[in-house]
Order: structure tokens, then sequence, then C-alpha cells
């Protein structure tokens, strides 16, 4: 019984830990892009002419080929699963494209993040 109990509070601690890990992770490649980003995309069309929904559609292209070179030289993710680095993946893209989207109509950036550290 109490060994069964142990195992379990050790599963919710490791879990609620691995969580946290991936939001962090999630936040800090984001935030590792961004400047990046907004160069590329401001560099290349009149963005801020767009509707934001084909601004996010071209903040998303941009936003998949940056990640996937900054990923592959991440070593803070290969102790994640596959499961998790899809996750930090997804997230991570959104947050950019969010953060991205935000700054070029003039939302301050730090406002995105601490809405997506709230959620």
């Amino acid at each position: 019984m109490l060994h069964s109990l142990i195992n379990r509070w050790i599963s919710l601690f490791s879990a609620r830990y691995t969580n946290q890990k991936v939001k962090n992770l999630t936040c800090d490649i984001a935030r590792q892009c961004r400047a990046t980003l907004i160069q590329r995309v401001i560099s290349k069309t009149k963005i801020k002419a767009m509707p934001p929904e084909q601004m996010r559609g071209y903040v998303r292209a941009y936003a998949t080929c940056l990640l996937e070179s900054v990923i592959k030289q991440r070593n803070d993710l290969k102790h994640l699963n596959p499961a998790q680095i899809s996750k930090v993946i997804i997230e991570a893209k959104e947050l950019l494209i969010d953060m991205v989207v935000c700054e070029v109509m003039s939302i301050p950036p730090t406002v995105v993040v601490k809405m997506a550290n709230a959620a």
C-alpha cells in the first residue's frame, strides 16, 4: 500500500516536472526565434498591409522552416520522448506565430508570452 502510494506520488511529481519543462522549452524556443523571424517576414513583403489571417499564414510558413533548424541544434530536447518533442514543436510554433503577428501589429510580445504562461 505505502509502496504504491509513493510510486503514484513520484509519477505525479515527475509528470508535473516534465510538463513544466516542456512549457519552459516551448517559450524559450519561441523567444530564441522571434527576432530572426520578424526580420525575415518584414524584409520580404509589406506584411503590415495583410489581413490578420493572411499574415498568420505567411508567418507560419517562415516559422516552420526556422523552427526545424533551431530544434536540430538544441541539445536540451534529447531527454524528451517523441510525443513531448512534438508538443514542444507545435506549441512553440503557435507561440512564435502569435508573438510575431502581435509585434507586427504593434502588440508587445511580452503580453503574448504572459498569456501563454498563464494557459
